[in-house]
């Protein structure tokens, strides 16, 4: 049975009554995680009145409200345990300064047990983005910085609805020209953790959108470009478009490219080496309404099936964003494990038959067959220390990923036509297909996704095994 409030606010109370100044000490916050730091004689935090730190009798009564709140699920699940440590001490410390310490204890103790979900919003590079900014299934808002974001923004509802004057003035200070593409989200964790939380569902809306994106020629999205054009939170994430129009001066061209110097058999050669500034078309790509719906499905949705495709979306994305084609292989090769595979483990012949299972179409599950072995004996030559010249052969990586992103849609279409809630009716869909006892409805949801995927770009070519450049995938060398 779990310590009660009102024992947690005891000890607060205890602790922040034994607040005494510390003079001549330098103040860490962060450092009262460390035992070590928080029991020894230089131990001190900030006040309005200067340094101040607690008594031993305090710290030990401090320590013990610590560990009493992270045995909170409520609290454990929100914050960040090292952080959680220093935003104690210091609500102690307030406590101390206040009028009535017992009161604003009673009054502020919600907040560390059991806070309201956070709103974080922050400007992203390498997004392109046309258009007023849209709510995206009541869980994020992405846009434009302009005088608009903010409406938006608080349709969220929650913290967000009360937050219009905040985000504006937050947008107002983006002077970039073009304004920057901005990402708003509310998350249960709060401070570090609720940045972290909403980073990670800006890059699973990213990751994902990608995943599933039909038409990634017709997008120019273009694999093997590396990490230098992925969308990520801006100032942690270059955004070569901006530095290429803020940086006018002669001299500040070398930031932009490389110019170095070759000299070997043939002679001197300077060479320029330039990565171009490509942003992901972001609206184009949600504008198909299936995909933005499953998107969105993948950000919400706890069931067996979009845990597969939120696993998958990410190393998918490792390998669309890598620059090395070995390591693309091997992360899409994950990425297909991911969506087919077994917690338990499967043979490569039951993972064949999986990926097979997942065509509708029984006359077209040996090609399916065939075409997994073949990518499969690719990416397990890599894995083992190989060498094959398939994987540099033009449009063989782009060959892999739609695969990966014909099978992410297939097991979403299971979702559906087999009525599956958990692990187990996956691993029975899988059976029933397996031996006969049951096959894909006719007019089910995985029929209008197969021509989804046709209309997409999957052609009679490629739908044949051939790659895009018309040779036909075959064994390793």
């Amino acid at each position: 049975m779990g310590v009660s409030r009102q024992h947690i606010a005891d000890l607060l109370a205890k602790a922040a009554a034994t607040i005494t100044e510390a003079p001549g000490t330098d103040p860490w916050t962060h450092g009262w995680f460390v035992p070590e730091y928080r029991q020894s004689e230089g131990a001190a935090l900030d006040s309005t009145n200067g340094p101040v730190t607690m008594t031993p009798e305090g710290i030990s009564a401090y320590e013990e409200a610590v560990e009493a709140v992270l045995g909170q699920a409520s609290a454990r699940d929100r914050w960040d345990v090292e952080e959680l440590w220093g935003l104690v001490a210091s609500f102690c410390v307030a406590a101390s300064e206040a009028r009535d310490l017992r009161a604003f204890i009673d009054r502020e103790i919600s907040k560390l047990l059991k806070p309201s979900p956070a709103l974080v919003v922050f400007p992203v590079a390498n997004v392109g983005w046309d258009g007023a900014p849209r709510l995206l299934g009541n869980k994020c808002v992405i846009g434009e910085a302009g005088s608009n974001f903010a409406d938006v923004v608080v349709e969220l509802g929650g913290r967000a609805a009360a937050a219009r004057e905040i985000v504006a003035d937050f947008v107002s200070q983006q002077s970039h020209q073009p304004p920057p593409v901005c990402f708003a989200t509310l998350v249960p964790g709060q401070r570090g953790m609720a940045f972290e939380q909403a980073s990670r569902r800006f890059e699973a809306l990213i990751d994902t959108a990608l995943l599933l994106d039909t038409d990634k020629k017709k997008h120019k999205l273009y694999a093997a470009r590396g990490t230098w054009n992925r969308p990520g939170v801006r100032g942690l994430m270059l955004d070569r478009g901006a530095v290429e129009r803020s940086m006018q001066r002669k001299d500040a061209i070398v930031e932009l490219y490389s110019r170095p110097l070759i000299y070997d058999v043939v002679g001197k050669e300077g060479g320029r080496h330039w990565y171009s500034a490509d942003p992901v078309p972001l609206t184009d790509v949600l504008s198909n309404s299936d995909l933005c719906n499953e998107v969105l499905n993948s950000l919400s949705n706890q069931g067996p099936i979009y845990r597969r495709v939120g696993v998958a979306a990410r190393w998918f994305s490792e390998a669309f964003w890598s620059s090395n084609p070995d390591d693309a292989t091997l992360a899409l090769g994950v990425a297909l494990d991911a969506l087919i595979g077994s917690k338990s483990g499967l043979p490569g012949r039951a993972m064949k038959e999986r990926f097979a299972l997942l065509d509708d179409n029984p006359q077209s599950r040996s090609i399916r067959a065939k075409r997994y072995e073949e990518l499969y004996s690719i990416r397990s030559r890599i894995a083992h220390g190989g060498v094959t010249s398939k994987v540099e052969e033009e449009g063989f990586i782009e060959e892999f990923q739609g695969q990966v992103t014909w099978a992410a849609w297939r097991l979403i279409a299971m979702q559906v036509d087999f009525s599956i809630s958990s692990d187990a009716d996956l691993e029975s869909a899988f059976e029933d297909l397996r031996w006969g006892t049951a096959s894909w409805p006719a007019h089910g949801r995985g029929e209008g996704i197969s021509a989804m995927l046709q209309k997409g770009g999957e052609s009679e070519e490629e739908h044949a095994g051939l790659h895009p450049c018309g040779c036909r995938l075959g064994v390793p060398e």
